[in-house]
């Protein structure tokens, strides 16, 4: 009895860290934002999901502050093993994120 009340309460919770730094780099040609995952814990996650979105302050044309919340593309949103490291890419341009000026 005592194990299945452990098991009905007690919930598998992710440790999954994420980097401090994104970096912007062409990747097939196009501007790509990416950024690294890891899993902390010493187990694997099966059939991992991640959702990126971006919340952004804009005015509209008829000068009313609002805030909008976008669901950004990702080229890759899910995958069957997550072990250890994850890359996450989104291609600027088929995002409403700014496409980034050439120096």
């Amino acid at each position: 009895m005592t194990g299945l009340a452990f098991a009905r309460f007690s919930r598998p919770t992710a440790r999954v860290m994420f980097s401090n730094v994104a970096v912007i780099t062409p990747h097939q040609e196009v501007p790509t934002l990416m950024f690294r995952t890891a899993n902390q814990r010493l187990n694997m996650i099966l059939k991992a999901q991640i959702w990126v979105y971006l919340r952004r302050d804009e005015v509209t044309s008829e000068g009313e502050f609002i805030r909008r919340i976008y669901d950004l593309p990702l080229l890759g949103d899910q995958t069957p093993n997550f072990s250890l490291s994850w890359t996450v890419a989104i291609q600027i341009p088929h995002s409403p994120l700014p496409i980034p000026l050439n120096n």
